[in-house]
C-alpha cells in the first residue's frame, strides 16, 4: 500500500463520523451506506483517474467506468470480511487509491502483452472497455419459460425492496425506467434530467444491484 498515504481531498473533519458509520454499515451489507460512501468519493476517484490515465488510455477507458469497477472490487472483498485494516475515511481512501493502481497497472500489462502479440499476460482484474462493464451488468437475468405466480410475487417484493434501499426518489425513478428498457436517452427525455447525471445514476444503481446479488447469494 502507499508509504505515506495520500490525503483525502476535499475532507471535511465535520463529515468523518458519517462516513466512519457508512463504512461500518456498508460492512454489514446496508445497500443505502454503499451508495453514501460510492457518492461520496466518485467524483474525487474519478479526477484521480484522469491524472493517472494518459491521453491514449483514456479513449479506451472510461475514468467512471474504472471508479465504477474499482468501488465493486472494494465492495467485494468488504463483503467477504476482508479490509480488516479498515477503519475510517483516511484508511478508505488508501485502499481505493490502491485497487485503481492495481487495476491500471493490469491494463497495462495487458496492453504490453498484447503488443508483444502473445495477449497471454492479464491481470485477474482487467478493465473492459467503455461503457462495457457497466451494460454486461445482470439487471436482466430472467428464466427461458414463465415465472409462476409465486415467482412473480417474490421477484416483485425483492424489486420493491431493492427500490426503497436507493439512496432517492431520482435514483427510484431511474431504476424504474431501466427495468422497464428505456435507453439512458430515453431516460434522459422523460425525467428531464441530463446526460451525465443519467449516466452517473445508472452506474451507481448497477453496482448496488450487483452488490445485493452478491449479498443475497
Amino acid at each position: 500500500m502507499h508509504n505515506t498515504p495520500p490525503e483525502e481531498p476535499n475532507a471535511d473533519p465535520g463529515q468523518n463520523n458519517s462516513v466512519t458509520e457508512w463504512i461500518r454499515n456498508a460492512a454489514r451489507g446496508d445497500l443505502e451506506s454503499e451508495a453514501n460512501l460510492f457518492r461520496r468519493y466518485m467524483e474525487p476517484l474519478a479526477r484521480r483517474a484522469a491524472g493517472k490515465l494518459s491521453t491514449g488510455e483514456k479513449i479506451v477507458v472510461d475514468g467512471e467506468d474504472l471508479v465504477g469497477e474499482v468501488f465493486m472490487g472494494f465492495l467485494q472483498t468488504l463483503d467477504k470480511g476482508g479490509w480488516k485494516q479498515l477503519q475510517n475515511r483516511q484508511d478508505l481512501w488508501t485502499i481505493l487509491l490502491t485497487i485503481m493502481d492495481r487495476r491500471i497497472t493490469d491494463m497495462r500489462r495487458k496492453k504490453n502483452a498484447e503488443k508483444r502479440g502473445s495477449g497471454r499476460e492479464q491481470g485477474e482484474s482487467g478493465i473492459a472497455g467503455p461503457g462495457e462493464a457497466m451494460d454486461q451488468r445482470p439487471m436482466q437475468s430472467l428464466p427461458d419459460r414463465e415465472p409462476t405466480a409465486e415467482e412473480t410475487a417474490i421477484l416483485q417484493e425483492e424489486v420493491r425492496a431493492f427500490l426503497q434501499r436507493l439512496p432517492d426518489d431520482t435514483f427510484r425513478s431511474i431504476a424504474k425506467e431501466l427495468l422497464a428498457g428505456y435507453s439512458q436517452a430515453e431516460m434522459q427525455q422523460r425525467l428531464q434530467l441530463s446526460h451525465s447525471t443519467i449516466e452517473r445514476k445508472v452506474g451507481i444503481i448497477r453496482i448496488l444491484f450487483q452488490q445485493s446479488l452478491s449479498t443475497d447469494s
